[in-house]
């Protein structure tokens, strides 16, 4: 039948009717016309039934497992995850008027433009803000945040994958690799790295620029690398390095299509347009960060190196993983170990090592890689897999260090949230061409169960606090600052010490945050000179020095004990 043959659902319609058709009588006709809309139904069924399926067990074994059925956990720590929140809640707080400027949040007093000191979420913010408005505490808004970006970055992964493989079947399971790896429990204290929905809209724009010709989708390949960057700077700058290998290699490649393309006044004129205008968001966003730059010294190539992976290190895995425990002790010994547990599970790791093997042994692989198609995406990834990667105590990665940018990114690991889509890629031709040649629900049903057991994790509880613990510790302050007013600076430095001492920082930040005041507590990625005495000891002493160091006025400045 003309149905298969890969098409849009709309052009499969079409075909299938005039096929038809064209031996029926004019009686038959309308008979035809139900019976094709009824193929279509179950065309259609099935491009909605494979993603919706994989998206709801990934949500069930990974999001609501971490979050708990009740509700009552939060992924990473009291560290990062209440950072997290803060600034989410700044940005909720800041769109409807509670608190005056963006930049100059409440903490570090009397430091400026404290959100400088580490990313800034406003791009993802939106969702946290739409959770506060229908009514959810903080902490539920957080979690809102959270399953809403599981949800984005499936879909959007889905989206791209559907588009270059035209499978459904096969772009949900690879969606699933995206949006639900053992890989991303490695990243869970670091929740910022969530939002990278973005990216791969970018890649899918730029590429049906590249089939098209259109110039509306290359400027909307920029709006989604802008978004990406909104989202988090860190994921912006790994965006940034691909799409700029992909948009070269095209050049490289095909000099005289882009040659065409801007000899069109039409074309140059609207992508100009567009550029100014991401110009002045980028310059929004980035301004601060350069201020920042300024006063801060770079890190040196040996620190990032430190956090650069190695090849062994995508085989080793986190713990309490159902299948790969055996894995977990891989990097035992290696410097920064924790960085390095970047085992994407048994079937993406496959997918990659199978196309390694038949780009060598088959040579029809090697020339549909080649194709027009692919070749661009083959030596983009590529090269990020080699840019960010160190045999002994050299990375490839020194020769963009210089960039402005990239100096200041000291956690490479990372890149792993972007790296999977290319590793989802090499799964989906894989299945595509060697396992699943033609949609089968029931070889679908079997991938999806393969993937969910590959990628389980046993016990999630330690990777997560308790809601009601991180409401009780903020509660704790609050009840110490009943006679504070809005001119009032907050200053906690409890009696005893028993936890980190960034956790009461945060205690401090958040009751502060929460009663509309701005607190000498402060924590970040980083911190403002003079601070680190006051972030390590919470004492008298630590906060003179920083008074003193920052000249700070403390007429305001109520400590809290």
């Amino acid at each position: 039948m003309i149905l298969k043959k890969r098409t849009s659902i709309g052009e499969s319609f079409f075909l299938l009717l005039n096929s038809e058709m064209k031996n029926a009588d004019v009686r038959n006709k309308y008979y035809f016309s139900f019976r094709c809309l009824i193929e279509m139904k179950g065309i259609f069924a099935k491009q909605i039934v494979y993603p919706v399926l994989a998206l709801v067990i990934g949500l069930v074994l990974v999001q609501m497992r971490v979050l708990g059925w009740d509700l009552s956990r939060i992924p990473g720590d009291l560290g990062d995850a209440r950072f997290n929140m803060y600034l989410l809640e700044h940005a909720y707080q800041f769109s409807t008027g509670q608190w005056a400027e963006y930049w100059n949040a409440g903490f570090f007093y009397p430091a400026a433009n404290a959100i400088s000191f580490s990313d800034n979420l406003l791009g993802s913010s939106p969702i946290y803000i739409i959770g506060r408005w229908l009514g959810l505490s903080r902490e539920g808004a957080f979690q809102f945040w959270i399953v809403i970006l599981a949800i984005l970055n499936f879909v959007c992964a889905y989206l791209f994958l559907k588009k270059v493989s035209k499978r459904a079947d096969l772009s949900a399971l690879g969606a699933y690799i995206f949006a639900f790896s053992i890989v991303l429990f490695s990243q869970m204290y670091h929740v910022q790295t969530m939002p990278r929905f973005p990216f791969p809209l970018m890649l899918m724009f730029a590429y049906m620029f590249h089939q098209k010709g259109e110039r509306k989708y290359f400027v909307l390949t920029v709006w989604m690398l802008v978004w990406q960057f909104y989202c988090g700077v860190y994921l912006g700058f790994f965006a940034l390095f691909i799409l700029g290998v992909y948009i070269l290699v095209n050049v490289f490649l095909h000099p005289a299509y882009y040659k065409a393309f801007y000899k069109e006044k039409a074309n140059l004129l609207y992508i100009l347009l567009h550029a100014a205008l991401q110009g002045v968001a980028m310059a929004v966003l980035m301004y601060p960060y350069f201020l920042r730059s300024r006063g801060t010294e770079p890190y040196t190539l040996e620190r990032i190196l430190a956090t650069v992976p190695r090849p062994a290190s995508y085989f080793y895995s986190i713990e309490g993983t159902l299948l790969w425990k055996f894995l977990s002790d891989v990097g035992n010994g290696w410097e920064w170990s924790y960085t390095q547990t970047l085992f994407t599970g048994g079937v993406a790791s496959l997918s990659i090592v199978a196309l390694l093997v038949l780009w060598l042994i088959k040579k029809e692989v090697r020339k549909e890689f080649w194709s027009k198609r692919n070749r661009a995406f083959l030596i983009t990834a590529i090269l990020t897999f080699i840019f960010f990667i160190k045999i002994g105590d050299h990375s490839l990665y020194a020769l963009i260090k210089g960039i402005p940018g990239f100096g200041a990114l000291r956690s490479l690991d990372r890149m792993i949230n972007l790296e999977l889509l290319f590793i989802a890629l090499a799964f989906v031709y894989i299945a595509k061409k060697y396992l699943f040649r033609k949609e089968r629900f029931w070889m679908f049903a079997l991938a999806m169960t393969i993937l969910g057991v590959d990628n389980y994790k046993e016990d999630v509880g330690g990777m997560t606090i308790g809601k009601f613990e991180s409401q009780e510790r903020v509660n704790i302050v609050l009840a110490k600052m009943s006679d504070f007013s809005k001119e009032d600076i907050l200053c906690y430095q409890p009696d005893t010490l028993t936890d980190n001492c960034i956790y009461y920082q945060l205690d401090a930040m958040q009751a502060a945050q929460e009663k509309g005041v701005k607190s000498v507590n402060g924590y970040s990625a980083t911190s403002p000179y003079g601070f680190d005495m006051f972030w390590r000891e919470l004492n008298d002493a630590g906060r003179r020095k920083w008074m003193e160091m920052s000249g700070a006025d403390t007429t305001h400045v109520v400590v809290v004990h």
